[in-house]
């Protein structure tokens, strides 16, 4: 099944995404992502915005040339494609929902499913899309929560040793 928000726009290569992951062994696929990590020495293909298939560096993985995993991962839900499996694993995972699902979806900790994303990304963002209807007070910049040390110490500890997990399973994709 494939999601799509209203503001996707469909690249030339999204059929070929799609038939890619219809094939692949993987339950959960990002078909477009937000590149938080864009420093080459640590994302090659973040520094590229996931736009071209170029060499990994030792945080990341190109799985069966084109299914990303990295220990940044990448956030936002605009366009993805999921399995029954995976739906039910994030929705088991998250006993309320009191987070986007761009959180919960990072969360492999959680349910198991690794959180991968096709490159090159085949779906675009319509050019009206930064327009949010995401609501906060007038004249208030919305601000990010500042976690403390210890919880950000045990956040990094946790996608290191997931990301290490993915990668030994997925290692004979590589």
């Amino acid at each position: 099944m494939v999601i799509l928000e209203d503001d996707a726009c469909l690249e030339p290569r999204f059929s070929q995404s799609v038939l890619d992951c219809l094939n692949g062994p993987f339950d959960f696929v990002r078909l477009w992502a937000l590149f938080g990590e864009k420093r080459p020495q640590y994302s090659e293909i973040g520094a590229h915005e996931g736009r071209k298939l170029v060499m990994p560096t030792k945080y990341e993985h190109l799985l069966l040339m084109h299914f990303y995993l990295t220990l940044f991962v990448p956030i936002c839900s605009v366009a993805y494609y999921i399995t029954p499996k995976a739906a039910k694993a994030f929705v088991s995972a998250s006993l309320y929902f009191n987070q986007p699902v761009d959180i919960i979806v990072n969360q492999t900790y959680l349910h198991h499913i690794p959180a991968l994303t096709y490159i090159p990304i085949s779906v675009s963002l319509h050019p009206n899309s930064a327009n949010s209807n995401v609501v906060t007070e007038p004249n208030t910049p919305a601000q990010l929560k500042r976690y403390p040390l210890k919880d950000r110490l045990l956040a990094k500890i946790r996608r290191e040793r997931t990301f290490a997990h993915f990668a030994k399973l997925y290692a004979h994709l590589v």
